[in-house]
């Protein structure tokens, strides 16, 4: 992983970021979990600096990602028996292949306000990716239902999202800071991103609510509080986003599925001393 910044002026940065990683990992025996992943981006950032209060960030981003991986694994299977017309599931255990490729651009912009009693976050992000995925179960065994078999799924499709959200912080100085935020988001994503693979395509959209409040009513004490609903784009992107991280002193972004929407309540209380405990 490397990086370079560079300032035309006091006021103007560029950063040039890239990371890459390889990695592969061998079970020791057939069936043992094993992977080839190779990961890797490059992101170009601009940051102005309007006034003593207020910035503007921009940031631009190239990444592929190719994944394959197999493992043995127990699996539910449906089994259809035309003599009786009927389906039902059974338990089987087989081997796992699967093989997915991922090109993604995305491009972020935000401002950002400060003062003595008023912080203001707001931005606008987008994404597109290409997605190919590939997968195949080869049935290794199975109770009662004959022959063995191997099955194969596979989904290919196109990733894209976009995303406008406002965050807003009244300060009580070196006292209390209660948050209010709302984020807007729409995405169009794949149906499945784990085997077996679907092929098609998917919409969702969704308001959600940010509430986060830190109190800190003397030297030695802080209290933090949030609850924040959210709709994940995808896992890469949400590593990669401006939006801010904490509500309220608690952290809301979490890897998961592409479409997941979540409620989250948090709190915490810090007890500190300056010199001696934390």
């Amino acid at each position: 992983r490397g990086a370079l910044q560079y300032e035309t002026s006091p006021n103007d940065r560029f950063v040039l970021d890239s990371s890459w990683n390889l990695r592969n990992v061998e079970g020791s025996q057939q069936g043992d979990y094993s992977e080839d992943v190779h990961v890797g981006s490059v992101r170009l950032g601009y940051n102005h600096r309007v006034s003593t209060n207020l910035r503007f960030l921009t940031q631009g981003e190239f990444a592929r990602d190719s994944e394959h991986t197999s493992e043995r694994v127990l699996r539910d299977i449906t089994v259809a028996v035309p003599e009786w017309n009927e389906e039902f599931s059974v338990g089987s255990i087989g081997d796992e292949y699967t093989s997915q490729r991922t090109y993604r651009n995305s491009l972020a912009t935000q401002m950002i306000y400060t003062s003595h009693y008023l912080d203001s976050v707001s931005g606008i992000e987008g994404l597109y990716a290409d997605t190919s995925r590939r997968g195949s179960y080869e049935l290794l065994e199975i109770q009662d239902v004959p022959p063995f078999t191997t099955s194969a799924s596979s989904s290919s499709g196109n990733l894209s999202s976009g995303t406008a959200y406002e965050y807003l912080s009244l300060k009580v100085p070196r006292r209390a800071t209660l948050t209010l935020g709302v984020d807007a988001t729409h995405i169009e994503r794949d149906l499945t991103e784990v085997p077996p693979f679907i092929d098609g395509s998917g919409s969702q959209g969704k308001v959600s609510p940010k509430f986060g409040l830190v109190l800190t009513p003397t030297s030695w004490l802080t209290g933090r509080a949030a609850y924040f609903e959210g709709l994940r784009k995808s896992v890469l992107e949400d590593v990669s986003s401006l939006e801010p991280t904490l509500v309220g002193g608690i952290n809301q972004r979490f890897n998961d599925l592409s479409g997941t929407e979540s409620r989250n309540l948090g709190f915490g209380l810090d007890v500190k001393d300056a010199n001696t405990l934390y």
